[in-house]
């Protein structure tokens, strides 16, 4: 048997938590110890894992709660609303990104003492996930939609005439 404080260091939450769990009926006690303390038995702690496990991956309380009495389909359909809200997430994530990229851009063109250099730039995209074919692609599509901006974005990161010439020969 698990005590309240036994399970909350062994899954690192609160014993706050706990007792909310308890009183939102997610996860109820087995039974009491003499001394009146709460006890969780093995099936308690499982049942905590699956929680845990729920919660991390976004699903919220009520939708778990759900979970445990639900069929399979049921569960299925709950997951795969989930996942539906998680890609309309990453898609608004990804056009913020791109818009706020396009700020920058506007910013490198307009001002050439700008904070990015090559380096910087690179970084920045590695850091938001660009492999080398995705920067390169990136670099293409900003090269037919202006090979005028493009250049002049170029530039500005501080690349030279000839380095211009084999990065667009790469394109």
């Amino acid at each position: 048997m698990y005590t309240v404080g036994k399970l909350s260091k062994e899954f690192k939450i609160s014993r706050s938590t706990l007792l909310y769990y308890d009183k939102i009926g997610l996860l109820k006690l087995s039974e009491r110890s003499e001394s009146n303390y709460r006890l969780y038995s093995h099936s308690d702690v499982e049942r905590l894992r699956i929680i845990m496990h729920h919660k991390k991956a976004g699903i919220p309380l009520d939708d778990i709660s759900k979970l445990f009495d639900l069929e399979v389909n049921d569960v299925t359909i709950i997951l795969n609303n989930r996942l539906n809200k998680i890609q309309e997430d990453i898609k608004l994530l990804k056009m913020q990104e791109s818009m706020i990229l396009s700020v920058l851009i506007d910013q490198i063109k307009s001002d050439n003492s700008a904070l990015y250099d090559r380096n910087s730039w690179t970084s920045l995209l590695l850091k938001l996930g660009y492999s080398h074919d995705e920067m390169l692609e990136w670099h293409r599509n900003f090269d037919l939609e202006s090979k005028d901006d493009h250049r002049k974005f170029l530039i500005a990161l501080g690349l030279n005439e000839e380095e211009i010439k084999k990065l667009i020969k790469m394109l």
